[in-house]
């Protein structure tokens, strides 16, 4: 399910610092779901040449990221 959140590729390509991370996902201008995946579709296509992950928990990542979505989305605060 698309967001109509900015796309996460332009952060995951051209990073940010997690402020302002964090203030996109606050103002609902990016979803950290679309940002986890961002992230892990990078890995996918990075690591079989860099070989730098033994392990990775994707599904663990997106349900983190789903929750702090759903936090922001109500106005509570974002602990990081």
């Amino acid at each position: 399910m698309p967001s109509e959140a900015k796309p996460a590729e332009s952060f995951v390509e051209k990073p940010k610092t997690l402020a302002e991370l964090r203030e996109g996902i606050i103002s609902g201008r990016t979803k950290a779901v679309d940002l986890a995946a961002g992230y892990y579709d990078r890995i996918a296509r990075k690591n079989p040449r860099l070989n730098a992950y033994l392990s990775l928990t994707k599904e663990r990542a997106l349900s983190q990221a789903a929750r702090v979505d759903a936090l922001a989305a109500k106005g509570e605060p974002l602990e990081f």
